[in-house]
């Protein structure tokens, strides 16, 4: 039985079900290799599970473009999408700017260990804009964004478009520690922990301190203890695909 059999059965064994107009669901296709063109085979069969609201597709490949991607956006109910661990060339293969740009209710997004670069932030600070509600914005484990990627967001957390920012391993140096700052005072939690490079003064950790504690508005940072005099306490591996793909996925030219 392929997999769009399994997901026909699976659909009409619950939607026959009390639960079904009852709860939300969560539909869990990670860890599947999607052959020939059968992504957007099944999206027609998505859009029929209406009380989606949890798409899950970390760690997934596909052999082709993913053409009717942002048709999921006519689900009422979709508001968190995964693509944690996904092979590059798969993520590339989606169209995300359209998406969101019908999606504006999109609540949380992950795209942690994507391989995504300081480039790539352009295009996704361009997407996230059209997003009127999303809470949170995973981007751990992607080490190419670098500070010169966070710059690209900015203008998202200053417009307060996301509530929740994690960014470990991303790259984050000490040049990063004003816009951190900054953050802060938009920002109900931020965990920049496991950026090696990020090395605070003692006058930066009291500034923070500082915030935190006069903040009326409980907010949390977490982050390494790394003083700028004291060696790296932590080790940590990153493997990313190393194959270049032109352009970006969330340009809308695409």
């Amino acid at each position: 039985m392929v997999i769009d059999d399994v997901l026909l059965h699976s659909y009409e064994m619950y939607s026959s079900s009390k639960a079904f107009n009852a709860a939300n669901l969560t539909l869990n296709l990670g860890n599947n290799h999607f052959k020939n063109d059968m992504l957007s085979q099944l999206t027609s069969l998505f859009l029929h599970i209406n009380r989606l609201s949890r798409l899950e597709l970390s760690s997934i490949f596909s052999d082709s473009d993913w053409m009717n991607f942002a048709k999921l956006s006519d689900l009422p109910k979709l508001m968190e999408l995964s693509f944690r661990y996904t092979n590059r060339q798969t993520f590339d293969y989606c169209h995300f700017d359209p998406f969101f740009e019908a999606k504006r209710t999109l609540t949380h997004l992950d795209l942690s260990s994507c391989g995504l670069t300081a480039d790539d932030m352009i295009g996704l600070s361009h997407s996230l804009d059209h997003l009127l509600k999303l809470k949170k914005l995973t981007l751990d484990s992607n080490p190419m964004i670098g500070v010169k990627g966070l710059n690209y967001l900015d203008g998202v957390v200053e417009k307060s478009k996301v509530d929740i920012l994690e960014i470990t391993n991303c790259g984050i140096s000490d040049e990063g520690i004003q816009l951190i700052v900054r953050w802060i005072y938009r920002l109900r939690s931020l965990d920049v922990s496991q950026n090696r490079d990020l090395r605070l003064s003692q006058t930066d950790i009291d500034k923070l301190s500082d915030i935190l504690n006069n903040e009326k508005m409980p907010r949390r940072i977490i982050l390494d203890d790394f003083r700028k005099e004291s060696p790296a306490k932590i080790f940590g591996l990153s493997f990313q695909p190393n194959s270049q793909f032109s352009g970006s996925p969330f340009e809308a030219d695409q």
